[in-house]
């Protein structure tokens, strides 16, 4: 009778450990899978704010424009200026640069930038170079 008890507790032991390392194989691969989930509500985010920061920038390159054709320089532009022709202009965008005859505007939504050096330019997901 004890040889069985003990035959039956040393397989109750040998279980609890199979069933202990099931379980921490589990937490791992959980583990995993809520970092790949992470990581993908991350990248999403990341290009959500890239398409808006580059949705801003190319919204404020008409204002741009129109102060050209006011003043026969962009030199001057100001963030301030812009809105003051467009309102619905961003609040993130700036004028990082605007001389005679080029400017370039850059927008930071979140931890994306990305801008436009124009006339004539693009937007790219990247800051004033």
């Amino acid at each position: 009778m004890a040889k069985d008890r003990l035959l039956f507790l040393g397989a109750l032991a040998g279980a609890a450990l199979v069933a202990a390392g099931a379980m921490l194989l589990l937490h791992r691969s959980g583990q995993h899978a809520g970092n790949a989930a992470a990581n993908v509500l991350q990248t999403s985010t990341d290009q959500a704010s890239l398409v808006a920061a580059e949705s801003a920038v190319q919204g404020a390159v008409p204002a741009m424009e129109a102060y050209f054709s006011e003043h026969g320089s962009y030199a001057g532009a100001t963030p301030i200026s812009l809105r003051a022709s467009d309102p619905g202009i961003d609040p993130s965008v700036t004028v990082i640069a605007a001389d005679a005859q080029r400017y370039c505007l850059q927008s930071t939504v979140g931890s994306e930038t990305a801008s436009y050096t124009g006339p004539g330019g693009s937007v790219v997901g990247s800051p004033c170079a």
